[in-house]
């Protein structure tokens, strides 16, 4: 079926038309303060989200069997934890953003239909807005890992220069929190109140452990324990971490490269493929109106589509480093 330019174009502002309605809907709901209901639920599902995560941390904290796999819920807690996405949007939980993804996925897939008319190019949409969503909470969160993995150091440095004052693991952690950025500074206040109110030092240590997903922070904070149940010289031990987190972060920049090499790789391929497709249709007349106005010709569209946002998608997931 053929679809002429102004029909595109008229059903493109109409589209634009649903999406301000709906963004000011939204909108209005969210910052109506009598709206109570809505309050009710939001607090219901932050109530089920800190639930989750708890009894989760709990299991690997005590390692009950039988409960090694993760549910997919608590996969995208975590996700939702590190990324500090929580910050910004107070009750951002996986159930509210599930929501939040389907919702904007159906509003893809609609505009998409409308301009269009299409309900295979309406079905990439939908897909796509959810990889995508999925792609940039990812993102997100290894944003977050890196300024965990950069504060390293400036964390040993300040907990070493704690331990020539007083040999204390809660006064070491208390001074350390000085200096450091977040959000491994909110990891460290939440330990040493956790240590005030009277937590077990193993316990709070497990706690914060489990909080990071960076294993040479999980590594320190286990030696750092260890080290205070046998009140050993906590400057020898940093004085020894130190070394090998210069060594990791040697292996690091060096696999950086090699991630760069992969991405600029994977982008030339992108752009390569786009250049054929435009030079095709240069060669050919009415390519295009050929590919939009057949269903075998929107099946390639769609899988030309598919493989970009899977090859974007591998552009983030490739910078993941954590060993």
């Amino acid at each position: 079926m053929h679809i002429s330019p102004l029909n595109i174009v008229l059903n493109a502002i109409l589209a634009v038309q649903i999406v301000i309605i709906v963004f000011l809907s939204l909108e209005m709901l969210f910052k109506d303060k009598n709206n109570h209901k809505l309050k009710e639920i939001l607090q219901f599902i932050d109530k089920r989200y800190e639930k989750r995560l708890l009894s989760e941390r709990a299991e690997k904290i005590y390692k009950r069997k039988g409960k090694d796999k993760k549910s997919f819920l608590f996969k995208i807690d975590t996700l939702i934890y590190n990324s500090n996405i929580r910050k910004i949007f107070r009750f951002m939980s996986s159930e509210l953003f599930i929501f939040i993804d389907i919702f904007l996925a159906v509003t893809a897939a609609f505009i998409i239909y409308l301009i269009f008319q299409s309900c295979i190019f309406s079905a990439m949409a939908f897909l796509a807005v959810i990889i995508i969503s999925y792609a940039v909470l990812r993102e997100m969160a290894r944003i977050n890992f890196d300024k965990i993995d950069s504060n390293i150091i400036p964390f040993v440095d300040a907990l070493k220069s704690s331990a020539k004052i007083k040999n204390s693991i809660l006064f070491m952690m208390e001074e350390a929190t000085k200096s450091l950025k977040e959000p491994l500074k909110t990891h460290n206040k939440e330990f040493v109140m956790e240590v005030k109110r009277g937590i077990p030092m193993e316990t709070a240590f497990n706690n914060y452990i489990n909080k990071v997903e960076n294993i040479r922070l999980k590594n320190i904070l286990k030696n750092l324990y260890i080290c205070s149940i046998n009140n050993a010289d906590y400057s020898k031990l940093l004085t020894k971490t130190k070394v090998v987190i210069r060594k990791y972060y040697e292996e690091k920049e060096r696999r950086k490269k090699k991630v760069q090499t992969g991405q600029a790789g994977i982008i030339a391929i992108i752009l390569i493929s786009l250049l054929i497709i435009h030079g095709l249709t240069g060669i050919m007349p009415g390519f295009y109106e050929k590919m939009m106005n057949s269903v075998i010709g929107q099946i390639i569209v769609v899988y030309i589509s598919g493989v970009i946002i899977f090859a974007v998608y591998k552009c983030i997931t490739l910078k993941d480093f954590n060993y």
